[in-house]
């Protein structure tokens, strides 16, 4: 009995802890439009019809998303997926083994209730801050079909791309692609997401057709200018050694965050001659930068500013007054806005992440921004 309490406490947190995320939160979604989740469907829309049905995955059923996913990823993962008659793609150094996550589910689920064939622009979470998405749809009349073998023929038509793709689109994901359709395959074998959620309707369309949509949110989408997976030996760069179910993909305890990588530059400043002040990079999520300004003062971050040009502290010259008052000179931390520092966008079809800030400090020497 304990074991199931403690299971169900999770679950209840784990529950409580997205029921409380404000989605209408701009820094979720900067630049790229409303979160679908931001004032969501909460029940089935008009579009849906008498007839709309909501088909909440099932536990068997979201085993079903993750097998056939992990399967996937482990063929890609061992070296074991062809994209020619005789030519291989490369093992994965350190692919992750996929979990669920019922958040990004629940996030999906307010986009499947629109009954709209189509792509949301934002589902972020603060965990994931670049979410991914796959969506499917099946129309058909006189006839029906089990849940479960639409869920694994949807799967299988996103990994059919395999045969179009090729190890130089995954080795750094083109900018502007216009070739065949590649970005659902891309999307399931992507090494560095971690997590997928889905949700499941089905609704008589205008015309008399039955049509089902499956939409899979999922922790980290493709980035362009970066790969979908590092190539190398089989998780050979997995700490926790490899999943014994899943050849090719590490641990499912492995440590990986599905962030996008960052490309610093550096940037040589002027100091001010009484001022000691620096920047420290604390935490680095794709969406804010958290940074720590010991012994700052308005007149050397001032001083900076005037030496350095009044664009190497761009908040500074936007702060209010009021919120300079609450400042703490001696400590103060805050999350910066972001601008130009990350080189790569994201794929087309999905809106641009909003860039890291522009930071600098005023530490004579080379400052990472």
């Amino acid at each position: 009995m304990k074991p199931f309490i403690f299971a169900l406490a999770l679950v209840i947190l784990a529950t409580c802890a997205h029921a409380q995320t404000n989605y209408c939160d701009p820094v979720l979604c900067r630049t790229k439009g409303p979160h679908i989740a931001c004032n969501g469907l909460t029940t089935l829309a008009a579009d849906c019809g008498p007839g709309g049905i909501e088909k909440p995955l099932d536990a068997p059923q979201q085993a079903l998303v993750l097998d056939l996913h992990n399967r996937l990823r482990s063929k890609v993962a061992s070296g074991q997926q062809n994209y020619s008659s005789s030519a291989f793609y490369p093992s994965a150094a350190r692919m992750a083994t996929l979990r669920w996550d019922n958040e990004l589910a629940a996030i999906a689920a307010a986009n499947a209730r629109r009954c709209q064939y189509g792509h949301d622009k934002c589902r972020n979470t603060p965990q994931y801050s670049n979410a991914g998405q796959n969506i499917a749809n099946l129309a058909f009349q006189n006839t029906n079909y089990v849940d479960s073998d639409v869920i694994r023929d949807f799967i299988n038509d996103w990994y059919s791309e395999y045969a179009v793709a090729n190890p130089t689109l995954m080795a750094s994901y083109p900018k502007g692609y216009t070739g065949p359709a590649i970005g659902h395959f891309t999307q399931i074998v992507s090494d560095r997401c971690t997590a997928v959620g889905c949700a499941m309707v089905r609704y008589v369309d205008g015309d008399g057709w039955t049509n089902q949509n499956l939409v899979c949110n999922y922790a980290i989408t493709q980035i362009t200018s970066q790969p979908i997976y590092v190539a190398g030996s089989a998780c050979s760069q997995c700490a926790t050694g490899c999943n014994p179910k899943y050849p090719g993909l590490c641990n499912p305890e492995e440590k990986i965050f599905p962030k996008a990588k960052i490309k610093w530059r550096q940037r040589t400043l002027k100091k001010p001659h009484h001022s000691q002040c620096f920047v420290q990079v604390k935490h680095i999520p794709l969406n804010e930068m958290k940074i720590t300004w010991p012994c700052l003062s308005h007149s050397s971050l001032a001083d900076a500013s005037r030496i350095n040009g009044k664009n190497a502290f761009p908040w500074h010259h936007k702060t209010r007054q009021s919120e300079k008052k609450r400042m703490n000179p001696q400590h103060y931390t805050r999350s910066a806005p972001s601008r130009n520092v990350l080189s790569s966008q994201l794929a087309p079809g999905i809106a641009p992440t909003h860039n890291l800030y522009d930071l600098v400090g005023c530490l004579g020497g080379r400052i990472r921004a």
